[in-house]
């Protein structure tokens, strides 16, 4: 019997309406300071090992929300988050609404596309989502029935006349960064010192689909306090690099690649030809400003490659040493800045 392919879902598979309850569960348990994964889970009746939580956890991650996967220690709240729990107003509230809404780079351009104009029948949007954002052909329903549901919810998508119309895309773009927090010209955290307004504010993590390394590394460096931005790297676009994560380079402080293991690749040549490929791209956007995490092989072709051209490397198997590598490394690359007074 043949082997039947895992479909990568390149959206949040749960709706705002489903995560949101993460997020006030994290505002009313602590005041919306960061709460223990396992004791978030317990709060909303449920375990680390839920798959329903695994996955809310996760598209609430994906929607600029939290930070944090079921792998790591805590879970904190975005400043979107907080708009979200606890806005000034209601005009707050609606904003940040749109935000999360429109945070993934697949919901974004269909709402784009569709502006002003009624939302078309399903075998027209599913014709879209495949011609245009590389959505396979079996995840289109699934991905039409998020993009509605979101889009009423947060008033993206009304009803005029009998249909359904998309419209409300006035989100005014000085509230929030690309990352989902709020520009304020000022620093997060001293150890991300050193930013001015309008200069680029978060740390891109890339990897492919539900990479647990990158989830925990995602997680970490939100406990500090630093904006921290995730992409998975897209197998279904036809571009050679994403519209997405090219967008998010460009506006990145600097990015960690998260490198394949061979457990999650299978052998398949696609996905290291897709890594390859964004390897390039994030050397080319941000040069030294790049730290890849893998398990490499001495002799292997990314090591020879890496070390011809300078680029940092940290041992994806660590364990316990991890982290305090990777933090290194990116204070070596000056991806971030360390105050030392």
């Amino acid at each position: 019997m043949a082997r039947r392919t895992r479909l990568t879902r390149p959206y949040p598979v749960s709706t705002l309406e489903e995560v949101i309850p993460i997020a006030e569960t994290i505002q009313n348990a602590s005041g919306g300071h960061p709460v223990p994964t396992e004791l978030l889970a317990e709060s909303l009746g449920t375990t680390l090992k839920s798959s329903a939580f695994v996955q809310r956890l996760g598209s609430s991650s994906k929607y600029g929300i939290t930070l944090g996967s079921h792998t790591s220690e805590q879970i904190s709240l975005t400043p979107l988050g907080e708009s979200l729990t606890a806005p000034r107003d209601t005009a707050e509230r609606s904003d940040a609404l749109r935000t999360a809404a429109r945070e993934p780079d697949i919901f974004r351009k269909f709402y784009d596309i569709h502006s002003g104009k009624p939302l078309p029948e399903i075998p027209y949007a599913s014709n879209t989502l495949v011609r245009e954002m590389g959505v396979n052909q079996e995840l289109t329903e699934e991905c039409l029935r998020i993009i509605r549901a979101n889009g009423l919810l947060a008033g993206i998508v009304t009803e005029r006349s009998g249909s359904l119309v998309v419209e409300g895309l006035d989100v005014a773009p000085e509230n929030y960064g690309p990352d989902g927090t709020q520009d304020t010209g000022e620093c997060e955290s001293d150890a991300f010192e050193g930013r001015e307004r309008g200069e680029a504010s978060y740390v891109l993590v890339l990897s492919v689909d539900d990479d647990p390394v990158a989830q925990e590394i995602e997680g970490l460096i939100g406990t500090l306090s630093i904006p921290v931005r995730a992409a998975e790297i897209g197998l279904q676009v036809s571009q050679v690099i994403s519209p997405g994560i090219s967008t998010k380079l460009r506006s990145a402080r600097g990015c960690i690649l998260v490198w394949p293991s061979p457990e999650l690749t299978g052998g398949d040549q696609k996905v290291l030809t897709r890594t390859w490929m964004t390897l390039g791209a994030a050397s080319f956007q941000l040069g030294d400003r790049l730290v890849i995490v893998a398990d490499v092989q001495d002799g292997s072709e990314l090591a020879m490659i890496t070390d011809e051209a300078d680029i940092t490397v940290v041992d994806r198997s660590a364990d316990g040493s991890l982290f305090s590598e990777l933090m290194s490394a990116m204070v070596g690359t000056s991806i971030i800045q360390v105050s030392m007074g």
